[in-house]
């Protein structure tokens, strides 16, 4: 009884303060079909995985696609390393979204994630990006795409170039 009150508690708390889950109802509903193009397969197939799950159809038919490019992934190297004492490695994410109408770019937004690491000094001119900071990324490079999407400038651009043609 405690529990399923708790319950709708926090259910009516979430709603009272406006949370809603992320559906493809935010985005511009031409853009709920999109084909998705990037130079790099793992961020395009991380874009079509999630994108998929919110309901957006991914087909190659669309006349609207979404563009991925120049990915980058660097690190930047500690500059003063002490023997045997913990240094940072600094780990960053960019890269550039366009949204195309027909081949036609209507808006455009740079991305970029970054992530700092604490290693021991003898393994930091090694250290590669971990799967788990590759995911870390997409997922922050994915939430900031989705929200661009669904802002009132990408909302206007689309309704304008589908009432040029």
């Amino acid at each position: 009884m405690k529990r399923s009150l708790l319950l709708a508690l926090f259910c009516l708390c979430l709603t009272a303060c406006g949370f809603h889950f992320r559906s493809k109802a935010w985005l511009p509903a031409k853009i709920q079909t999109l084909n998705i193009k990037s130079e790099n397969k793992q961020i395009s197939d991380a874009l079509k995985g999630a994108f998929s799950s919110m309901g957006i159809r991914i087909t190659t038919h669309s006349p609207y696609t979404l563009l991925i490019s120049n990915y980058t992934l660097s690190q930047s190297q500690a500059t003063a390393l002490i023997a045997g004492m913990p240094s940072t490695a600094s780990y960053s994410l960019r890269l550039t979204a366009s949204l195309l109408f027909n081949h036609k770019e209507i808006a455009s937004n740079s991305f970029s994630s970054s992530q700092s690491i604490t290693l021991n000094s003898n393994a930091l001119h090694v250290s590669k990006p971990t799967a788990s900071l590759i995911t870390q990324f997409y997922n922050d490079i994915i939430e900031n795409l989705y929200l661009w999407l669904t802002t009132s400038n990408v909302k206007k651009q689309v309704v304008k170039a589908g009432h040029a043609n």
